[in-house]
């Protein structure tokens, strides 16, 4: 029945045009949690809703997210996966992959403090890469090879 009801649907709505995903930077409105997340949809209140579904934001309600517009990561809407290079030039920062204790920013991968991981990131499904310390890439070096591209 339901895969009935999933072709009806498809068959009914083939020939409207699929609007284009748009970036959004999720907060919550007071910016007091650390979790941020960029989700790609259509309108920001699609985006507030993926960011609740994400389970970064459990102890938020709908209204106190903010969906913030991030026109620079449009262009990876596609595949849905912004490189974690251009999230630290824009002044991300991301724990440690490996011991998950040391905060990196893009300081420390220029100053050799840190690198930059191939595997895909398990805490943030929008980040391709992620960032290891120096004590993690040298107790760990497979740390920086590619374990799943994405």
């Amino acid at each position: 029945m339901q895969d009935n009801l999933k072709e009806k649907f498809n068959e009914t709505f083939k020939d409207i045009p699929k609007r284009k995903l748009k970036a959004y930077l999720i907060v919550d409105k007071y910016y007091s949690n650390e979790s941020q997340e960029i989700v790609f949809a259509e309108t920001a209140g699609l985006a507030k809703a993926k960011g609740l579904a994400s389970g970064n934001f459990d102890d938020y309600s709908f209204t106190e997210l903010r969906a913030e517009r991030q026109k620079c990561f449009d262009k990876y809407s596609e595949k849905q996966l912004i490189p974690i290079k251009e999230l630290l030039e824009r002044g991300w920062w991301f724990y440690c992959a490996g011991c998950g204790s040391v905060q990196i920013n893009e300081d420390d991968i220029e100053d050799g403090n840190a690198f930059i991981g191939s595997y895909e990131d398990e805490y943030h499904d929008f980040v391709k890469g992620t960032v290891i310390c120096d004590a993690c890439a040298s107790k760990n070096p497979e740390l920086l090879e590619v374990e799943n591209a994405r």
